[in-house]
């Protein structure tokens, strides 16, 4: 970036991580609701020793009013109910562990009609 800023050619990335691919997801609710269940620490304890690369912070409580969530959590549709920071090979590798991550945290929420 400095770079750039500095109107010089960027220099390219040298792939020295363990990862080909990495990334940052955020795990959004497109409705809003009240939280009636967030993971456990065991279940994100769970996935990090299935993904050691893991990182998650979880941003929601059980309770919780998504309307009450911090600015930096909302935008004009959503709510990051959680950041996923995840590594793999390829594409298609992060997908899908990051689906499978996605798929085994507990988030409950009672949707309001709108």
């Amino acid at each position: 970036m400095l770079n750039l800023a500095l109107n010089r050619r960027p220099e390219k990335f040298e792939h020295k991580g363990e990862f080909k691919v990495a990334a940052h997801f955020m795990h959004r609710s497109f409705k809003p609701g009240v939280v009636r269940k967030v993971p456990s620490e065991k279940e994100i304890e769970d996935l990090k020793k299935k993904y050691p690369d893991l990182l998650i912070k979880v941003n929601i409580r059980e309770g919780m009013d998504l309307d009450d969530m911090p600015p930096h959590h909302i935008d004009s549709y959503s709510y990051v109910l959680a950041n996923i920071f995840l590594g793999a090979q390829n594409t298609r590798e992060l997908l899908e562990k990051y689906h499978d991550v996605t798929d085994n945290l507990s988030i409950g929420i009672d949707h309001r009609k709108s």
